[in-house]
């Protein structure tokens, strides 16, 4: 069963990972959309703080718990 942390930084790596793999393909229409505040730089500093957080809040729980490095590491070469 997921806890709601396992569950945020599932959420959390799936937003990221469509972030990622759309921006190429829409950059050129977010003037025109609105949303040229998700290409800026501040965006996407904040978004790898709340990232940062959620990451910690998830593995230091089960760190302590299974103390198994391989989701750690797998965790930092993420990040």
């Amino acid at each position: 069963m997921l806890s709601w942390r396992d569950f945020a930084g599932v959420t959390a790596s799936l937003a990221c990972a469509i972030h990622c793999a759309a921006m190429p393909l829409v950059i050129a229409y977010l003037p025109s959309l609105g949303l040229s505040w998700i290409a800026e730089e501040g965006f996407h500093q904040a978004m790898a703080a709340i990232c940062i957080a959620i990451a910690l809040a998830a593995f230091v729980p089960g760190w302590r718990k299974h103390r198994r490095p391989s989701p750690v590491l797998l965790g930092a070469v993420g990040l």
